[in-house]
């Protein structure tokens, strides 16, 4: 199949479709960041919550765990 393409479209046509797939990836990877990074401020800000080295969850001091 890659053969064909090349033959048919040139090395090009290997990344045909490849702009739209980088900036819709680069969007979801932004705003995922950006809400992971408010919630933990959030967290962070809250009372009685554990946080370890990276951001990570530990435990919640008033129940509920998590």
């Amino acid at each position: 199949m890659t053969c064909s393409i090349v033959r048919e479209d040139g090395v090009g046509g290997l990344f045909r479709g490849a702009g739209p797939t980088v900036v819709r990836a680069m969007s979801l990877n932004m705003g995922m960041l950006a809400s992971n990074d408010q919630v933990g401020l959030m967290l962070r800000e809250a009372d009685g919550v554990t946080w370890v080295t990276g951001g990570h969850l530990v435990r919640a001091k008033r129940g509920g765990g998590a």
